[in-house]
């Protein structure tokens, strides 16, 4: 999924790698080919935390959006100055449509960018290979439960806490997955506003 900003007359400016140039991948597109026969979403700011873990990484934050002439600025400023060199993971187009929308840059340049897509698929992974890797636990507590009949007291209570664990395995995966979720959102991480005129001393500093 990409993100950008529209800034109306049926534009779109965005941050895309650019094959022949390292430091400037701002661009301006019509919608059309923007969204090259895709659908169209609108990313949700301002959202509440429950809206948000349970929503799609990438299409909302607890985030305030400023007002759309400011946002445009940045935009289009940015469109001729640059965004800096784009990182899948730290500064990609996702990162510049939030700032261009909220102003906001995490300060902590060795951390992982605020992209809702990229925080979401690594914790996607993360807790998809534990689950995984307990897969074969879980189906021998259900052949466990299946000859329940034949089992003795002391198996039962051996059974019921291997349940226990197989359950509280994916909720714990499912819990931390949705902290993670809420933690990484950009209004919660290390975070500074930083006037577009300033971002690229800012981030040379």
């Amino acid at each position: 999924m990409r993100a950008g900003i529209y800034v109306g007359n049926d534009t779109v400016i965005h941050f895309t790698r650019l094959p022949l140039k390292e430091d400037d991948g701002v661009v301006s597109s019509s919608l059309d080919s923007f969204l090259a026969g895709g659908n169209l979403y609108r990313c949700e700011y301002a959202v509440s935390p429950a809206f948000l873990v349970v929503k799609r990484g990438g299409t909302c934050t607890v985030a305030v959006s400023d007002p759309d002439d400011v946002v445009v600025h940045r935009a289009e400023y940015l469109l001729e100055n640059g965004f800096g060199c784009y990182n899948l993971f730290k500064n990609n187009c996702e990162n510049f449509a939030i700032y261009c929308k909220t102003g906001l840059v995490v300060v902590d340049r060795a951390t992982v960018g605020q992209s809702g897509q990229k925080v979401s698929a690594m914790y996607a992974a993360t807790w998809g290979t534990l689950l995984l890797g307990h897969s074969s636990a879980s189906l021998y507590v259900v052949a466990q439960i299946c000859e329940g009949a034949a089992i003795v007291a002391g198996g039962v209570a051996a059974t019921a806490i291997g349940v226990l664990g197989a359950i509280s395995i994916p909720v714990f995966g499912v819990g931390a997955y949705c902290v993670g979720r809420y933690l990484s959102d950009i209004s919660k991480g290390n975070v500074e506003k930083v006037p577009v005129e300033d971002l690229k001393n800012w981030r040379q500093a």
